[in-house]
């Protein structure tokens, strides 16, 4: 199956380093567990370190609250620690605490 798709990528000029990685791709996407329907994709810490600091950066808000809670739980919105743009990392974000808004600003 590979090889057929090598080759009619192949047909529409694609190089081989690029037939290769896309080739690479689909073999990982596809040893990947599949999620069952309904359930949200996994993000990664990256993905929201990325996310808080690109709004940030965009500049058109001053803050972005971020709160890691199950539907029960009981928020104290006094404790309300905030985190400056240039500390924010994965560590930051992997060390939330739960039932806490955590404002990450500029």
């Amino acid at each position: 199956m590979a090889e057929a798709t090598a080759a009619r990528l192949r047909c529409k000029g694609w190089s081989e380093a690029k037939i290769a990685r896309s080739l690479a791709q689909h073999a990982e996407a596809d040893a990947r567990p599949s999620r069952q329907s309904g359930d949200p994709a996994p993000t990664s810490l990256a993905e929201w370190t990325a996310l808080i600091d690109a709004v940030l950066a965009s500049n058109a808000t001053r803050s972005v609250g971020l709160l890691w809670c199950e539907l029960d739980d009981v928020v104290d919105p006094a404790d309300r620690p905030r985190i400056r743009r240039a500390a924010l990392d994965e560590d930051v974000l992997a060390h939330m605490r739960r039932d806490v808004i955590h404002d990450f600003t500029r």
